[in-house]
């Protein structure tokens, strides 16, 4: 970016601020300083800017808002867009590939309002594709009309520091806040459709959520993306230090993201909290698995490397699960941390499992803590070498860990569950276990005695070791008779367990060892 620009004012341009006058052509004019002068600089005073046309603007371009400059959107599309449209005829379009659109743009301050309750056509504040290095700090977005506050469309080497993006008005559940998108086939409106990803992304030190404007709703999500292609990868982003509230579905969205890192956010109050997820497998005609040739794949495609940590979720969680690392069986999700995150939710409306891995393999679970999930504290489902150790689990409705549907190779070691509403760890249809130095206090808060236990295995399990557990009951509500119930199962051994006062309930095929009993 040119480092000397040519610094212009808004107002002494002309642009009145003052709520009625449309500053529309003042704008424009400013912005296309940046053609004719190799790059502008603009400040924009304090003031109400009533803006009747969609802006353009242009490579080189930095923006400086007062804090109290509101920039008014009174017209049906994008407040701002970094080129000219594919569906416009008055002019030629923008033909941008790649990153190659205009770029080095620094947006700072101002509020960016898209007046959704007023201007109901869905149209985003700002769409930014094809683009590349981006920075936008310390801006106010808020009331976006069905659509996002910021599009980045096919960009790399972007920056969002320090905004808010508050208000959302539509019925939508999907439009994420930030959306991270690719220049997808028959949708892309700037620009190739040459499905070209994100990539080099931060999002940090942000706020998502209400705007306390009459007729607006929460926000849908705040950061992700709703669209795939196979072959293609949004990559090397980084969600860190924010927070998110009252979002209607998932707080954050990794869809089709690799080498992520997901870390120190707060998500309070949201219908569910951070999805990673693989293409979706649909139906023949569902475009998320077609590949970069527009072929239909019928397949998912491998995702991997991420860091979800040290997040913080509380609330509800009334549509989703607090963290959820979601594969397919043609293309699972690979190689994923999730540590020392602190899930904290209401019994009362929580409803689902807090963590679930499904088609996840090489994962690792540790050192987090769930309270009051409504189903189980952390489900494994279809995995293959996964690790769930040092966790912390109490008052669950349903299992405390569970591992099912032909998982194999899992490692439970360490973890501690207390006052659960069925099993302690339950293991259905697995293969190749550990179980080892666990320690159970209380289950079987449903008090269905002759079922549920503190380690429950069924359906033909095999090759389990159980070692160095611990047990025992809570209080008089959570009570179990048995610490280890065996319905079928084959090569299964135990031994060094703690299960003083308890039953075994056991099948042929059970090797014993010496347990305290």
């Amino acid at each position: 970016m040119n480092s000397i620009l040519q610094l212009v004012n808004m107002k002494e341009l002309g642009a009145k601020g003052d709520g009625v006058t449309d500053d529309s052509s003042i704008f424009q004019g400013a912005l296309d300083m940046a053609k004719q002068m190799d790059g502008v600089k603009i400040f924009i005073p304090a003031g109400d800017y009533r803006l009747t046309k969609e802006l353009i603007i242009h490579q080189n371009t930095a923006i400086l808002a007062d804090p109290k400059a509101r920039m008014i959107r009174d017209h049906s599309n994008y407040i701002l867009i970094n080129g000219y449209k594919n569906s416009l005829t008055e002019q030629p379009p923008s033909m941008y590939t790649r990153y190659n659109g205009a770029g080095y743009i620094t947006i700072e301050g101002g509020v960016w309002d898209g007046n959704g309750t007023n201007q109901s056509r869905k149209a985003s504040i700002f769409h930014i594709g094809h683009s590349h290095d981006i920075r936008i700090k310390g801006a106010t977005f808020k009331d976006v009309s069905n659509s996002h506050h910021i599009e980045f469309n096919a960009c790399q080497n972007v920056w969002v520091q320090d905004c808010s993006f508050l208000g959302y008005v539509g019925t939508d559940n999907f439009n994420e806040a930030i959306q991270l998108d690719l220049s997808k086939r028959r949708v892309t409106i700037l620009g190739v459709d040459d499905d070209t990803p994100c990539r080099n992304v931060w999002i940090e030190n942000c706020h998502f959520g209400d705007s306390g404007t009459p007729g607006a709703n929460h926000i849908a999500r705040a950061v992700g993306s709703h669209t795939a292609t196979i072959g293609a990868y949004h990559e090397n982003i980084h969600i860190l230090n924010n927070v998110v509230e009252n979002s209607i579905s998932f707080a954050l969205r990794a869809y089709a993201w690799k080498n992520v890192t997901i870390s120190h956010n707060q998500m309070i109050n949201c219908g569910a909290g951070i999805n990673w997820r693989t293409n979706m497998v649909k139906d023949p005609l569902d475009h998320n698995t077609e590949n970069t040739s527009g072929v239909q794949t019928g397949k998912s495609q491998v995702v991997e490397n991420g860091t979800i940590s040290d997040n913080n979720f509380s609330g509800g969680m009334d549509q989703g699960r607090a963290i959820e690392i979601y594969g397919e069986s043609s293309g699972r999700a690979k190689g994923i941390s999730v540590t020392g995150n602190n899930v904290t939710l209401s019994p009362s409306t929580s409803i689902n499992d807090a963590i679930l891995l499904h088609n996840a393999q090489d994962c690792t679970v540790t050192g987090n803590r769930v309270y009051g999930a409504g189903k189980t504290g952390i489900s494994c489902r279809n995995t293959i070498s996964v690790t769930l150790s040092g966790n912390v689990i109490d008052t669950v409705g349903d299992q405390g860990i569970s591992v099912s549907g032909s998982s194999a190779h899992t490692n439970l070691s360490g973890n501690m569950i207390k006052r659960t509403g069925k099993n302690g760890i339950y293991v259905t249809e697995a293969d190749t276990c550990t179980i080892s130095g666990n320690t159970t206090v209380g289950v079987n808060g449903e008090r269905n005695d002759s079922l549920y236990a503190h380690l429950r295995l069924t359906s033909n399990v095999e090759r389990i070791a159980i070692s160095g557990n611990t047990c025992r009951n809570y209080g008089s509500s959570y009570v179990a008779a048995n610490a280890l119930t065996i319905t079928s199962g084959t090569n299964i051994v135990r031994s060094g367990n703690n299960f003083a006062g308890f039953n075994v309930n056991g099948v042929s095929g059970l090797s014993t060892g010496a347990d305290l009993m």
